[in-house]
């Protein structure tokens, strides 16, 4: 896991170009061993497949061939022992013979005849006849010998064990331990062609190793294969291969067997600590058994050149990508490099720089974004600074706003002692309440107020209307003292009565009217309500009532209703309710804040 994480963060601190040319490089060479990995097995199980079987039919082939070989040597002296000389010599009595010496010449020199032409074969490396009696038993000579005297052999002593057996085929090691690459024997009792049940003497014929060792050689499919030709009593007739490494005890070890003539599928087993396929398969015409042990290294060798060779090609292919890699990489990053200096141009020429063109793909796209972020970032500053300018200008304004009120306030305060001094009661009473009302306008510099301050503030413009309008207007606050210390914004109270009294109470043709206060607290919303009975609100008007710029309202019900919806959020605000010639309602909801 710390390697990992060393990587990540080593991956991590390399520039763009880096880590495009390592993400490319890393998914070409994945590609590469996936693709090598893929064809490498495959072409491995191919190849394998491919040699067994090469294998499985050199196996059939070399039977079969074998097999046709035994045929042909037992089909010559099958011949041989049912031709009517050979038996009429071997079956002829000695009175016979001692009684017509040219009998036994002609028949002799017919049966040397027949058994020489056998010898022509070149398989066939020598014929001999051996009889019980007869003339042929007193010679022992290259074509004849006495059959007492063989019946000492052990060749014959096997071939006499079973009556039933008509042939026996004898390795070299039978007649001499020491000798493994001597000729083969095969022995056939000669049967009486008047009693088949009945044997007459013994063919024996001779054949030369080499008859079957360049058969069995070619077997061997692959330099390690070893093949070995072994009888039914466990004796080596030929063997091809290391020496001493492959025996027919070996065989039994391995519980192998050939189950038919077609059961000739090679096996996988394990010999001497590794693997190796076998294959048995039986020698028709005979007792002979033909086995092969293939290394599995040696199927695999061909299949290991392939994987070298694309290993090998890969490596290749990948020295010859990383200049490629480089350069593409290169080429990508450089657009993203002309971007980055961009972008720092930019900041340094505070947004006035020229547009970057920088093609049309997504890297374009993202140039192209940025070109427009600069040109509103660029418009943003100036109007900024425009904005600036109007605040500088606005803050003057607004400090000689408050200078007014204030030398305005100052004069009334004179003019209130100037009507005590004087005895003018009247005077001096208008005095104070316009005083007061803009006192409590003023607020000491303060945006937001106490609900009794803003109730006074009401309280002191409708005193000041009644003194102009000779008491015209009734005002009534019904509002819980509970709820004096509440917060709320300055001057949100008055512009509201006073419009009901110049665009309510006024248009009534009694020109006086009666304006009532209410407030209530449920679940922290403070809900106030102005009523008034004048001549109500058109319902076409009452619609738009709220809307900015809407004229004919006064100071503007929309400044009010905006200023509380940016001070508390738009749940909050102003609500109006009217019925024409009964009066009007408004409900003024914010926050209970203390």
């Amino acid at each position: 896991m710390k390697v990992i994480h060393n990587i990540k963060r080593c991956f991590s601190s390399m520039n763009y170009m880096k880590k495009l040319f390592f993400s490319y490089f890393l998914i070409i060479c994945l590609i590469l061993v996936i693709f090598s990995s893929a064809s490498s097995y495959y072409s491995s199980k191919s190849e394998t497949k491919q040699a067994l079987y090469t294998a499985k039919n050199m196996l059939l082939q070399t039977t079969e061939f074998l097999g046709y070989k035994v045929t042909s040597i037992k089909n010559i002296i099958n011949v041989i022992s049912a031709d009517e000389t050979i038996q009429t010599l071997i079956a002829s009595s000695d009175e016979f013979n001692r009684e017509s010496q040219n009998n036994w010449i002609i028949l002799s020199t017919t049966a040397k005849s027949i058994m020489y032409n056998a010898n022509t074969s070149k398989d066939i490396h020598n014929i001999r006849l051996f009889a019980p009696g007869g003339p042929i038993s007193f010679e022992n000579s290259k074509e004849f010998g006495q059959l007492t005297e063989e019946e000492k052999e052990r060749w014959y002593e096997r071939s006499s064990e079973k009556e039933n057996i008509s042939s026996l085929w004898l390795p070299a090691s039978f007649f001499s331990s020491s000798d493994k690459l001597g000729a083969i024997t095969y022995v056939k009792k000669i049967p009486d062609s008047k009693n088949l049940n009945q044997y007459l003497g013994t063919l024996t014929a001779t054949i030369s190793n080499s008859a079957f060792k360049d058969v069995v050689a070619q077997a061997a499919t692959t330099l390690g294969t070893s093949v070995l030709l072994y009888n039914s009593y466990g004796e080596t007739i030929m063997y091809h291969g290391k020496e001493d490494f492959f025996t027919p005890a070996d065989v039994e070890a391995l519980h192998l067997q050939a189950a038919s003539d077609t059961d000739s599928e090679l096996q996988q087993i394990k010999f001497n600590g590794k693997n190796h396929f076998i294959g048995i398969q039986p020698i028709s015409g005979c007792d002979w058994t033909l086995a092969i042990l293939t290394p599995s290294s040696d199927i695999l060798r061909a299949t290991r050149r392939y994987q070298q060779q694309t290993i090998i090609l890969v490596i290749l292919l990948i020295v010859l990508l990383i200049p490629v890699l480089y350069r593409t990489s290169k080429q990508l990053s450089s657009r993203i490099y002309v971007l980055k200096e961009y972008i720092s141009r930019a900041v340094s020429s505070n947004f006035e720089i020229e547009p970057l063109c920088n093609g049309t793909d997504e890297i374009g796209v993202l140039t192209n974004s940025f070109n427009d972020m600069v040109r509103q970032i660029s418009g943003l500053l100036k109007e900024q600074y425009k904005l600036g300018y109007e605040i500088k200008d606005l803050e003057f304004q607004v400090l000689q706003s408050q200078i007014n009120p204030h030398f305005l306030y100052n004069t009334l305060d004179m003019i209130y002692w100037l009507g005590i001094d004087n005895e003018a009661p009247d005077v001096a009473e208008a005095a104070k309440e316009l005083g007061r009302f803009y006192m409590l306008s003023l607020g000491h510099g303060e945006t937001i107020v106490s609900l009794k301050n803003e109730l006074d503030h009401v309280a002191a413009y409708v005193n000041v209307q009644n003194m102009r309008f000779e008491d015209h207007f009734k005002l009534t606050i019904d509002v819980p003292e509970e709820l004096y210390d509440y917060k709320i914004i300055k001057i949100i109270l008055q512009p509201l009565v006073e419009n009901a009294i110049l665009h309510g109470i006024r248009e009534k043709s009694s020109e006086s009217g009666e304006i009532t206060i209410r407030a209530g607290l449920e679940d922290g919303v403070i809900t106030i309500s102005i009523e008034d009975d004048g001549i109500g609100i058109p319902e076409e008007k009452l619609g738009t009532l709220l809307t900015r710029g809407e004229k004919n309202s006064g100071y503007g019900v929309w400044n009010i209703h905006e200023r509380i919806q940016l001070s508390y959020g738009t749940q909050y605000g102003l609500r109006y309710t009217s019925r024409p010639y009964i009066g009007t309602t408004v409900f003024i909801t914010f926050p209970a804040l203390l």
